[in-house]
């Protein structure tokens, strides 16, 4: 067994899950929260350190996709796209 990956490891695997919403706003101390319409329902994401995309340009109503990443068990955006 092979050892030199632990839970946690920032070199392991992760996975992560694309898909398409409406980017509702941002919110929380210091916009680092995202608040999408995710298959009818308005879902809030914390935005990853590492979050990369088109946070300085989406607005309200926009169609996105983005993908989340499970970090210290919560999921959280990791790049959000203007669709």
């Amino acid at each position: 067994m092979d050892d030199e990956f632990k839970e946690g490891d920032a070199a392991a695997i992760e996975l992560t899950t694309q898909v398409e919403g409406v980017f509702k706003g941002f919110e929380g101390e210091n916009q680092k929260k995202v608040l999408v319409d995710y298959e009818g329902e308005i879902k809030t994401y914390e935005i990853a350190e590492d979050a990369s995309g088109d946070f300085d340009k989406v607005k309200e109503n926009d169609n996105i996709a983005f993908s989340t990443k499970m970090v210290d068990g919560k999921e959280m955006i990791e790049t959000l796209r203007l669709n």
